[in-house]
């Protein structure tokens, strides 16, 4: 069981489709999960609203392209009258502009074809994180993510062009340059004293150039996650301060080869914060006035909505669909675990953030820190001919 799993509990799941054969297809297929879920079905978007008030069901599952009441206009109803439904798209490719307006409605698109076994499997995985949460008013919270940047579609494409081996860097500059937002604070960035440039760089090329692709794809995203928001700059600046210490950590440590996932891991230890500011306005002046008094953030956080930004940005990573280990290591990041054997990647981003702690942390609390920093760098110590660690979740 990961950070943010639930023990077992009976699900109901509604799937929507317009064609008969597609939804008793899936009635049957999915018949030998039979204990974990309770499937039922309809082909009419307008009927789903009805099932939703006559019995709790714990996610929709939607086609995108309907007659009548498409998949767009039903999550758009869900969303506003059943926030704590979790939202799911199964359809062939979305294309065009069809693609940003899923994005902010549903919590996971799955494309068919799809087997059984991997859609029980997509599905329970998000149910899960949704259901260790406590409390109903919280759920519902984490649901509300429509609005949300799910899917940030920059860092999307950049990760798609750097998977594929004849990728130019005339490529990624233009996917760079198609978002304003992103160019200009990239630029920003690399001119700032965290990346150490003795000259001021004044081309996206360059600086696309300059950082490489590991960074570049961090910076991009620490942007659009946290970069629509003025208020939400300082969670901007606090990731790129981490990320620019990652590689030489990494080094360090002996873990060369968890750079690309350490550098995304740091940049979104924050993002629980974002779904504090848009979803709960008021209880995040809350959280701002105790911590501003001195009072320690995730302690106040758990107290007015019973779960911490850090496990709040696990939850949303996990409906994002990203690799467990990334998940657990926001999760975990204010619960450092010094005993585990062999350290993790939460392990890493903990020390990572310990460590940034403790260069901004007034005297009375360095000697805590520090302690914290030291205990978990020696998990890291070295063995006889160990090598470049492994990436364990």
């Amino acid at each position: 069981m990961t950070a943010i799993d639930a023990p077992h509990v009976r699900r109901r799941v509604l799937f929507v489709d317009d064609e008969l054969t597609v939804v008793e297809g899936l009635r049957k297929a999915l018949y030998q999960y039979r204990k974990q879920w309770d499937v039922e079905t309809v082909t009419h978007g307008s009927d789903v609203l009805t099932k939703l008030r006559a019995h709790p069901f714990d996610a929709v599952v939607t086609d995108w392209r309907m007659p009548g009441m498409d998949g767009e206009a039903l999550l758009k109803l869900v969303a506003d009258q059943h926030p704590g439904v979790l939202r799911v798209v199964l359809s062939g490719e979305v294309g065009g502009s069809g693609v940003p307006r899923l994005q902010r409605l549903a919590h996971h698109f799955i494309p068919k074809p799809v087997s059984a076994g991997n859609l029980f499997a997509q599905v329970q995985e998000a149910l899960n994180a949704r259901e260790r949460l406590a409390g109903p008013e919280l759920q519902a919270l984490v649901c509300r993510l429509g609005e949300l940047p799910a899917s940030p579609r920059t860092f999307t494409e950049i990760s798609r062009l750097s998977n594929e081996p004849d990728t130019t860097l005339e490529q990624l500059v233009a996917v760079v340059e198609q978002d304003p937002s992103v160019a200009g604070n990239l630029l920003r960035v690399v001119n700032s004293a965290w990346f150490g440039r003795t000259t001021r760089i004044g081309s996206t090329r360059e600086a696309v150039r300059l950082l490489g692709l590991v960074q570049l794809r961090s910076v991009v995203l620490a942007t659009e996650v946290f970069g629509q928001r003025p208020d939400l700059e300082h969670l901007a600046q606090l990731a790129l301060e981490r990320l620019s210490a990652v590689p030489a950590l990494s080094t360090r440590l002996g873990l060369r080869s968890w750079l690309d996932t350490a550098s995304t891991a740091v940049v979104l230890c924050d993002v629980g914060q974002l779904i504090i500011a848009v979803r709960a306005e008021d209880d995040a002046r809350r959280i701002e006035r105790a911590v501003t008094a001195g009072r320690q953030r995730e302690v106040v956080e758990r107290e007015v909505l019973g779960a911490d930004h850090a496990l709040l940005g696990g939850v949303l990573l996990r409906l994002w669909n990203l690799p467990t280990p990334l998940v657990d290591a926001v999760a975990l990041h204010h619960e450092p675990r010094a005993a585990d054997t062999p350290p993790t990647l939460a392990t890493f981003v903990a020390l990572s953030c310990r460590l940034q702690e403790l260069a901004h942390a007034p005297e009375a609390q360095r000697k805590r820190l520090s302690e914290q920093v030291e205990a978990l760098e020696a998990t890291f110590a070295p063995t006889p001919a160990s090598g470049d660690k492994a990436l364990v979740g």
